[in-house]
């Protein structure tokens, strides 16, 4: 099996502490992000943290749908804008 690593990078006018509780919410994706068609999380904290595993179901343009297993192997919560 190939593995990708995908980075992005995302712009929001609201405060960080906003954006960050939205981020760690992943079962919450699928109300915000259109892409997503479901998210859960794997594990009995319904939150991302460190070690934490998701599932997540992505349809785009394409007529393919992706299924994305993610585990969280950095969390810390940001302190400021870079």
């Amino acid at each position: 099996m190939e593995m990708y690593h995908l980075v992005t990078k995302w712009f929001f006018q609201t405060p960080i502490e906003r954006v960050w509780e939205e981020i760690i919410d992943i079962e919450a994706w699928p109300t915000w992000w259109q892409s997503i068609k479901r998210a859960t999380i794997r594990g009995p904290e319904p939150r991302l943290q460190l070690a934490s595993m998701a599932d997540c179901e992505v349809k785009g343009a394409l007529p393919k749908t992706l299924h994305l297993s993610m585990e969280a192997t950095r969390s810390s919560r940001p302190t400021s804008w870079i």
